[in-house]
């Protein structure tokens, strides 16, 4: 009995070795480096860098694509970053991270993705695993039970999903055949150097929309409500306070095609929100389709200032108030 109890955990640990040792080796492409889930060393290297009285943007790439921290900044004379990446990463990671730089006097905004509050996306998905292979020491953000949960579960899948795309390259080379890479647009926006040095993601303003992709990516938010994203965003904004920094909820503007589509799930989200942190309701956030870029979440650049200047308008009485009380 022994014998095959310690041979079920020797072969376990093999299996968890040769997966680990998949993720970093050169199976995954090297270009892996330089593309869009590389960008997060970046953006975060710009959170822990020198400064006060910041404003800390977090969120997904809601918030990437659809904000002007340029504009924020002069408006604001607060130095501004925009942590905003992929909804992917989880919202756990994300408010780890940001209540782990967040200093006294900063004003954390977090603008989380609808889909963040529905089945396991709290807790991370595949694009956490993608980050954590340019980025380690993302890992000091991965805490809970969840988190752990969903990266090893999605770790198989990144290496399947690196392997078959070696099988592919490796075919096309043998039968003379030129790899297959993105149209250069495409390449060109999701890439690590598509981001500003605010960390806004701009290369995609000067490209024209494309509304059927915007219409692609619009369905039924699925699942059960996740209590725990709400658990998360209350501990992130005590943790916040408790660095003597500042912490307020918006939410993301979104497609008007999608609010149709889910306008019953997005208010059973806003209504169970904590009120507390919590700023505006859902629907003053839905703008026409042809404002946003290739997602229901990805503004082009007309809706990009339009977000921007309701957002300022948001934030202006709450920043005339923490500066007062300062003084």
């Amino acid at each position: 009995m022994w014998r095959l109890v310690h041979r079920a955990v020797l072969l376990g640990v093999i299996v968890v070795a040769v997966e680990a040792i998949l993720l970093v080796s050169p199976l995954n492409p090297a270009e892996g480096k330089a593309t869009f889930p590389a960008a997060w060393g970046d953006k975060h290297a710009l959170a822990t860098a020198p400064g006060e009285h910041r404003i800390i943007l977090a969120g997904g790439s809601n918030v990437a694509f659809g904000v002007d921290s340029t504009l924020i900044e002069r408006s604001t004379g607060r130095s501004t970053v925009n942590l905003g990446l992929h909804a992917g990463i989880g919202l756990s990671m994300m408010l780890n991270e940001v209540s782990d730089v967040a200093r006294r006097g900063d004003l954390v905004v977090v603008i989380p993705e609808y889909e963040q509050f529905f089945g396991d996306l709290v807790d991370g998905g595949l694009a956490a695993i993608q980050i954590l292979q340019a980025n380690w020491s993302a890992l000091a953000y991965v805490s809970t039970w969840y988190q752990w949960r969903n990266l090893s579960r999605d770790v198989v899948m990144a290496n399947r999903l690196a392997a078959m795309n070696r099988l592919d390259q490796a075919k096309r080379l043998i039968r003379g055949m030129r790899p297959a890479t993105p149209a250069l647009a495409v390449r060109k926006v999701y890439d690590r150097e598509a981001f500003d040095s605010r960390g806004d993601l701009t290369a995609h303003l000067a490209l024209p929309t494309n509304p059927e992709a915007v219409l692609t990516g619009i369905g039924r938010l699925s699942g059960e409500l996740n209590a725990r994203a709400l658990v998360v965003l209350e501990h992130a904004a005590d943790r916040v306070s408790s660095r003597g920094g500042h912490f307020v909820i918006v939410f993301p503007a979104v497609a008007e095609s999608y609010w149709s589509v889910n306008h019953d799930r997005i208010e059973s989200v806003a209504a169970s929100m904590p009120s507390r942190w919590t700023r505006t309701s859902p629907s003053e956030w839905v703008y026409h389709d042809p404002l946003f870029y290739d997602t229901p979440y990805h503004l082009a650049r007309q809706g990009r200032n339009r977000r921007t200047l309701q957002l300022l308008a948001v934030l202006r009485p709450f920043l005339t108030n923490l500066d007062s009380n300062e003084k």
